[in-house]
């Protein structure tokens, strides 16, 4: 069993620790760092619409004008087109990442394949590396746009503040926020996707387990068989023998005494 138990060491070093994994394996902190250089570079974006938003009179929905509610749209609406190509950026930026770590597993699990009977099918692998690319291609702009719009009730009630220094305020914090949230839905995405992976191998690796110590047991229970056979077969032949050389014995007696 030394084999399969380097093969699972070998995994398991592909899958790295898989705790570890969600940081320096896939460049978890550079993710995290492009969150906050993501705020860095909003500040002005966000500064923008904290300023328009605060140059404008309390906003109802019910009560508003048809110019009123475009002119709020308008000012919404831009600071996620103008963010536009920074979460791109980022987007793409996970993206690479995820996918770094995804190239490595599937090299090595195809790799060892090869090597010995530690198989794992990297179908499934390679699915869910395209689906996350999938699900992280527009999901912090789908955020950003869905957060700060007339259909987010937050936003709505900080419309409802009158004009002033304190609704400026309200809807800076209230952009960073969104921000911060957005980053937080796309690292949680690509952990719950490699976490799917590491249950995935785990799941594999056990089952692997399980079929290698029941053939174990298996050849074990047949050595024994094929040992007390042998001991059987040889008491067997122990006392054939016995008898031969009993016979023989006799008949050097009987005939010596011929010759006397």
């Amino acid at each position: 069993m030394g084999w399969f138990s380097n093969a699972c060491k070998a995994v398991g070093r592909a899958v790295g620790g898989f705790a570890e994994s969600v940081g320096r394996t896939i460049g978890w902190e550079r993710l995290e760092n492009a969150g906050r250089n993501l705020k860095e570079r909003c500040a002005k974006e966000i500064e923008d619409t904290s300023r328009k938003t605060s140059e404008q009179d309390s906003y109802d929905e019910v009560a508003a004008t048809i110019a009123e509610t475009n002119r709020m749209n308008q000012i919404l609406s831009e600071f996620s087109l103008k963010l536009a190509d920074y979460a791109d950026d980022l987007e793409e930026n996970a993206i690479n990442e995820s996918s770094l770590y995804f190239n490595e597993l599937i090299d090595v699990l195809e790799s060892n394949k090869d090597k010995n009977m530690l198989k794992i099918n990297t179908s499934k692998i390679k699915r869910n590396k395209i689906k996350i690319e999938k699900q992280i291609r527009g999901s912090f702009k789908k955020h950003l746009s869905k957060r700060v719009s007339l259909d987010d009730n937050e936003c709505l009630a900080i419309l409802k503040l009158k004009a002033g220094q304190q609704k400026k305020n309200t809807m800076s914090n209230f952009g960073n926020k969104v921000l911060k949230e957005a980053s937080y839905n796309l690292c949680s995405d690509i952990e719950e996707s490699l976490l799917e992976q590491q249950d995935y191998i785990e799941e594999c690796l056990d089952e692997k387990m399980d079929e290698f110590i029941m053939i174990q047991n298996e050849m074990m229970d047949k050595f024994d068989k094929l040992e007390q056979a042998y001991e059987e077969g040889k008491e067997k032949i122990d006392e054939e023998k016995n008898n031969i050389l009993s016979k023989l014995a006799i008949c050097e007696l009987a005939l010596s005494s011929i010759v006397e």
